[in-house]
């Protein structure tokens, strides 16, 4: 069964060529910065892609 996905889900996986942060603290920072930012793509785009892909899956789209 599939983990659901979450912000923090990417830390479950082996890095196989992580960097290592000299900064802990900043790499703290960075990452709580990141997580005020906005969406980089909405849930009605993806809804819309998915639309446009089973289009052209049956063949009403190229």
């Amino acid at each position: 069964m599939r983990t659901p996905w979450t912000s923090d889900s990417w830390k479950s996986y082996t890095a196989q060529q992580q960097p290592q942060y000299d900064d802990a603290a900043e790499l703290q920072e960075v990452l709580a910065a990141l997580r005020r930012l906005p969406p980089m793509v909405t849930s009605w785009e993806v809804d819309r892609l998915r639309g446009q892909v089973a289009a052209a899956q049956n063949g009403e789209a190229w």
